[in-house]
């Protein structure tokens, strides 16, 4: 059905939580100059899950390029064409889609390279303000749009406040 407090269609889908379609998607670093950098997508995205409280899942987005900087056009070549993820999060009793603790692993690939990314959320206290520790570690290709064909191996901590 129509939902229209948000302006979405909203339909009982089983354990499908969402299909995206997406036609533009931007992402660049910012900066100007001779380090700049840019990409323009397209792309279908999809996940599933089980579980109210406790929950399980998979998503998959699957992506194309309109436009790459001149700077990294063999960029597909390291990123792929698609991103996969697997978690498992605790939601809250009372507000939907409010996330508490979540783990995750995620990566995406080409034909020669790829990335893996994993992780963990903890929520530290209950408030309006939802602070959360997290841990976070990278291995592969395609960290930053600049760097994007060096291998990186990193693990970060730090605080995200929602």
């Amino acid at each position: 059905m129509f939902n229209n407090n948000d302006n979405c269609f909203d339909a009982d889908m089983g354990y499908f939580d969402f299909v995206r379609v997406g036609l533009y998607e931007h992402k660049s670093n910012g900066r100007d100059g001779d380090e700049s950098r840019g990409q323009d997508k397209y792309y279908l995205e999809s996940q599933v899950s089980y579980g109210d409280v406790f929950n399980i899942g998979a998503r998959l987005k699957v992506f194309g390029y309109y436009h790459l900087a001149r700077e990294n056009k063999d960029l597909p070549k390291y990123q792929g064409y698609y991103e996969a993820e697997l978690f498992a999060q605790i939601r809250s009793k009372t507000v939907e889609f409010l996330d508490k603790e979540r783990i995750y692993i995620k990566g995406g690939s080409s034909l020669s390279k790829g990335w893996i990314e994993y992780g963990a959320r903890v929520r530290l206290v209950s408030s309006r303000v939802q602070p959360y520790l997290y841990v976070q570690g990278f291995y592969g290709y395609d960290e930053n749009m600049i760097d994007y064909d060096k291998k990186v191996n990193a693990i970060r901590i730090g605080l995200e406040f929602e």
